[in-house]
């Protein structure tokens, strides 16, 4: 009996398995792709950039303080600091509920 040599052996394990490999293998049918869009570019170089650092506070360039006609407790605050609004737009909730009573009591 005759002995193969080990790279033989595994080149024909290697062969078996590339041509298995390729049966049973379904057609799929081409997908349609998204529409290719065309894009800017740029070239680029490299250049020195002077990096400076300050210190500071930033503050917006417009403020605004609020007041209300009533005392009471604000209960609601839907807007966060540094937001932008829009005209309209609810800034705060105030508990009425006491302004109510007096309204009533002359």
């Amino acid at each position: 009996m005759r002995v193969l040599p080990r790279y033989k052996i595994g080149l024909i394990t290697f062969l078996i398995a590339l041509g298995l490999s390729g049966c049973n293998k379904e057609q799929t049918q081409p997908t349609a792709s998204a529409p290719i869009k065309p894009v800017k570019t740029l070239i680029v170089s490299q250049q020195q950039y002077q990096v400076r650092h300050f210190t500071g506070i930033l503050e917006a360039n417009k403020t605004i303080d609020m007041n209300f006609r009533v005392q009471g407790e604000l209960t609601e605050l839907p807007i966060k600091s540094g937001r932008k609004v829009a005209k309209g737009q609810l800034l705060a909730q105030l508990d009425n509920s006491q302004a109510l009573i007096n309204k009533k009591v002359p």
